[in-house]
């Protein structure tokens, strides 16, 4: 299986690694799915509790249900190797919850800003994340056809910044930088 690399933006930080299947793609949420529910659909980024990078991808709701993929970074505090699932999630009401395989429920609730406050609850404890909403670059936006998108190797969602001084540097998944 082809995996592919996405380099996520840190607060004032480095970048992580975190991989995707390359078969990724969202379908926007048809007309008779609730504005608070659609609202999930798409990319989120947070790290749990500062250690664990995480990436949310809503690919498509139907009804109550959601079909996500659930990715993390590496952690060596954690013993963690970067990993992804495809799974599916439950909405109750406006809340998303999803179950891994770890064994773990991971509860998604929007906040009032836009972002997200996930909660990874298992036997040994609870994590805690705010997930932001990704934006693509123009390129990607411009690329679009139709309702539906995919990520491939060539697609990269979120490239890494660091803001310096007051110029905020773009480097792309090639190592290229460019400032924006």
């Amino acid at each position: 299986m082809r995996h592919l690399w996405v380099v996520v933006a840190l607060p004032l930080a480095g970048c992580a690694m975190v991989s995707l299947p390359s078969d990724v793609r969202i379908i926007p949420p048809g007309p008779g799915i609730p504005t608070e529910v659609a609202a999930y659909s798409g990319k989120w980024q947070g790290v749990w509790d500062e250690m664990l990078d995480h990436i949310l991808v809503v690919e498509e709701i139907n009804g109550k249900e959601a079909t996500v993929v659930y990715a993390w970074g590496d952690s060596q505090a954690w013993r963690m190797s970067r990993g992804f699932n495809r799974v599916k999630g439950a909405f109750d009401g406006a809340t998303l919850i999803v179950k891994t395989a770890r064994p773990a429920t991971v509860t998604y609730r929007m906040r009032p800003d836009g972002k997200l406050d996930a909660k990874y609850e298992w036997q040994g404890g609870v994590a805690r994340a705010v997930m932001t909403k990704a934006t693509e670059s123009k390129e990607n936006v411009a690329a679009k056809k139709g309702r539906n998108y995919e990520i491939n190797g060539e697609d990269r969602f979120i490239a890494c910044d660091w803001l310096v001084g007051r110029h905020l540097l773009r480097h792309g998944a090639d190592g290229t930088a460019g400032s924006g």
